[in-house]
C-alpha cells in the first residue's frame, strides 16, 4: 500500500481534480490519498496553522499544488515537509519556471503547467460566477490538451518507484508542461487532432499573459477590465478547439483511454467497445 499527501495550497486549474486523477473511480486498493487544502488563502502564518494541526509524518511522498511556487506560502510549504525526509513533488504554473533550477537543487520534483493560466482577478471583474465559468472551462481545456494525463503519468511513475529497492532512489518527475508536449500523452493518431490541441494550449498561455498584463501591469482600469475580459473569452475558442480534436478522434472510434485497474496499473485502450 502507497500513501501520498497531497497538500492544496490556494487554486490553479490543475487544483481541483488532481487526487481523482490518480483514483478516478475509487476502486485503486494499493494507494490511500490524504488531501489538506487551505482554500484560496496562499498565506505563510495560515498555512503553518494548517500543516501543524495534522500529521503528515505517516507517508510515502508529498505533492504541494499551488499558484506561483516562489511565493512565500507555497515555499514554507514545501520546505515543511522537507523534514520528513520524503520524495516531494510541486505542482505549479508558468511563473515558477524562475525557480527551476532552485527546486531541483534543494531536491524537489516539478511539474510546471505553462497553460495552467492566471485568472483575471480584478474586483470589478472577478466575481465567483465568472471565476466558477473560468475554471470550468480551464479544467476542460487542461484534459483535453492532455496536461491532466501528463501529470497522472508523472505521478504514477513516482509512486510505482516507491517498491524499488533500497539501493535506488525514487523517481522525481522534472518537467515543464508546455502547449506542445502535453497533447503527446494522449497518443492521438491524428496529426489533425493534435495541432488543434497545441493551439488549445497557445490560447491558454496568451490567456495568462493577458491576465498578467490586466492585473499588474495595466494602471488604466478601464484598460484593465477589458484586458481581463478578453483573456476570459479567449477560452471559448481554447475549449472549441480541444473539443473538436476530441471529436475528430471519436468519429475515427480512435479516442485511447487509460484507465487504472484495481492495482494501481495504467491500461490502455483505443476503440469504444474494447474491454479491458
Amino acid at each position: 500500500m502507497k500513501r501520498i499527501a497531497i497538500i492544496k495550497v490556494g487554486y490553479i486549474g490543475t487544483t481541483t481534480l488532481f487526487d481523482a486523477l490518480l483514483d478516478e473511480r475509487a476502486s485503486r486498493t494499493d494507494l490511500e490519498m490524504f488531501v489538506v487544502s487551505t482554500g484560496t488563502k496562499l498565506s505563510k502564518p495560515f498555512i503553518e496553522q494548517m500543516l501543524n494541526r495534522v500529521n503528515l509524518d505517516d507517508f510515502d511522498c508529498y505533492v504541494v499544488i499551488s499558484p506561483n511556487a516562489t511565493l512565500e506560502g507555497p515555499t514554507f510549504a514545501r520546505r515543511y515537509l522537507k523534514k520528513f525526509n520524503k520524495p516531494i513533488v510541486v505542482i505549479s504554473d508558468g511563473p515558477t519556471r524562475k525557480i527551476k533550477d532552485k527546486l531541483e537543487e534543494e531536491g524537489f520534483g516539478y511539474l510546471i503547467v505553462d497553460t495552467d493560466p492566471l485568472i483575471g482577478a480584478k474586483k470589478a471583474f472577478l466575481d465567483p460566477t465568472e471565476m466558477a465559468w473560468f475554471n470550468g472551462f480551464v479544467i476542460a481545456v487542461l484534459a483535453g490538451t492532455g496536461v491532466f494525463k501528463t501529470l497522472q503519468d508523472e505521478i504514477d511513475k513516482m509512486l510505482d518507484s516507491l517498491t524499488t529497492t533500497e539501493n535506488e532512489a525514487p523517481y522525481l518527475p522534472r518537467k515543464i508542461i508546455t502547449a506542445t508536449n502535453a497533447p503527446e500523452a494522449l497518443q492521438l493518431s491524428n496529426p489533425y487532432a493534435r495541432s488543434k490541441l497545441i493551439a488549445a494550449g497557445k490560447i491558454l498561455e496568451l490567456i495568462a499573459s493577458l491576465n498578467v498584463d490586466a492585473l499588474y501591469k495595466t494602471k488604466n482600469n478601464e484598460k484593465a477590465l477589458l484586458k481581463a475580459s478578453a483573456a476570459h473569452e479567449l477560452l471559448n475558442s481554447a475549449l472549441k478547439l480541444a473539443y473538436e480534436a476530441r471529436e475528430l478522434q471519436k468519429a475515427k472510434d480512435e479516442l485511447t483511454r487509460f484507465p487504472h485497474n484495481k492495482e494501481g496499473e495504467v491500461l490502455r485502450k483505443i476503440t469504444l467497445l474494447e474491454n479491458v
